[in-house]
Parts: C-alpha cells; structure tokens; sequence
C-alpha cells in the first residue's frame, strides 16, 4: 500500500474499522479512509463494485456499518443525521426526482435548516441576502440563466450542477461527492473540478469525491484512495498511487502513466492484463 504523509485526524476527515454487509455479502471489509486533509480535493478510486459509493455513504452515516467517522476532532457518527449533515454534506450520483420548483428558490429552500421549501415571503432584507448567496451559487458554476427554471424541466447534466451549486451553498466543513461529473459534458466535467479545487481551498473544505476518469485524477485531485474488492489498497499522491502495477491489480490492464508536452499526466493503456 502506498502512504504519504497524511494530516492529522484531528483536522481531516477519517473513517475507521468501515466495515458494511448487504445480507451475506460483505461490501466493504474493515477499511480505513483518510484522513483527507482540509483544503485538498480527494478522489476515491476503483473498479465498478470496488465499494466506492458504499463507502461514501457509509462516512455520510446512510448505511448501517461500524465505522468511526471523525471529522476536525468531532466525531459524526456519534451525531444524529441532522447535525451530521450540516457539517458533513452528501450529495449522490443519482439525486432526488426533480419538483416542479424554480432553481432559485430551490436552493434557497437547500439553505434552511428544515421544513419543506416556501414560496417567497414579502421581500426584506434577509431574504434579499438569501437571493443573492443563491444567485452568487449559480453564478460560480455559470448557471445563472437556470434561476427560474423549473428543476423537473432541467436536463441531467444541469441537474448535477444545481445540485452541486445546492451543496457549496450550505457552507459545509465536507463534501462527500458521488461522482459528480458523470452527466457533465467534458467542458463543465474540467469546470467543475476548476471549480471544486478553488472552492475547496479557498475555504479550507474537506472535499472526497468518488471518480472514474484516472486523467482528472491525476492532473485535478492532491490525494487518491484506491479500492478493490472492498479493501483500501493504496492511498497517497495520484502520481505515486496510480503506478502500472496498481492499475494491472485494480483495474487488470497494462497501463503506464506518461506525461505530455504540457505536463500533464495521462494514462496510456497497452492492453487487457
């Protein structure tokens, strides 16, 4: 396994002894994740059914597993799901089915702490703020032309960057993201990324995200988790985790990691390992 050295648990975000079971299967065996550090934009790696998302949710605390999860010192899943989320927010794959509500006020309604989204009050000046963080939102990922469209008349690809406008807007201290990119054109998948990496440092966000592209790991990530089979085989840098022999174990291919006249890094795959 390759290791670094990696931040305190007492300012990351890290997930012990996650172990989870659907029946008889066991999906995830006692792996450890992190911690992954303030201010970086992690990336969990692996085969489909390597356990990815299943570790994903279950440092969110929605699935029944034993893990540990301990964020900046606190430890989640001592909290309740409500308290949990507010300072750890997820965001899945596949998002909730879209209501007939205009994305503004959708993600005003994200903001508040409970109870369904409202029509707008008569205009005073907290929500005056609350139109402008939202707008603010939707600007940082160059949809602000979505601000009264309906979110059930919205494509995948833009559904995928409300939702993602919807997260940073809560101001959480992680983001657990479920592939974000897999509706995304390539233009708004290297924006997004852009996007994440700026947001994350600026505010010093724990951000995971779960990917498949190895070239986006590579060249837009600061730290990688592979899984296989449903153990963590290897964490650390990308440049120094994705090396031919972890991409024949985890990925059976013949592959090497070549660098352009840029200098970015790509994966070159020779063949079927």
């Amino acid at each position: 396994m390759t290791s670094e050295s990696a931040p305190s648990p007492q300012t990351g975000l890290i997930a012990t002894q996650v172990t989870v079971r659907y029946g008889r299967r066991t999906v995830l065996h006692d792996v450890t994740a992190g911690p992954f550090a303030p201010g970086a934009v992690c990336a969990l790696l692996g085969p489909n059914g390597s356990g990815k998302s299943t570790l994903m949710r279950a440092m969110a605390g929605l699935v029944p597993s034993s893990a540990r999860v301990m964020l900046k010192g606190a430890e989640l899943s001592r909290m309740n799901l409500t308290d949990r989320t507010k300072r750890c927010l997820y965001l899945p794959q596949a998002l909730p089915a879209a209501v007939h509500l205009p994305v503004l006020e959708a993600l005003i309604a994200a903001r508040q702490t409970a109870g369904p989204a409202r029509a707008f009050p008569a205009f005073g000046a907290p929500e005056e703020d609350a139109i402008q963080s939202a707008l603010e939102s939707l600007t940082l990922f160059g949809i602000p032309h979505l601000a009264m469209q309906a979110m059930d008349e919205l494509s995948g690809g833009q559904r995928q960057l409300v939702g993602l406008a919807q997260a940073l807007s809560r101001k959480p201290e992680a983001l657990l993201l479920d592939e974000p990119l897999s509706a995304l054109d390539l233009h708004h998948q290297f924006a997004v990324m852009d996007i994440l990496r700026r947001e994350t440092a600026a505010h010093q966000l724990v951000t995971v995200l779960v990917l498949h592209d190895l070239n986006i790991a590579l060249n837009m990530t600061d730290f990688v988790t592979v899984l296989h089979e449903g153990q963590m085989i290897a964490a650390g840098p990308p440049a120094a985790v994705l090396t031919p022999d972890l991409l024949r174990e985890a990925y059976r291919v013949r592959a090497r990691v070549e660098e352009g006249a840029d200098g970015r890094k790509f994966v070159s795959v020779d063949g079927i390992a």
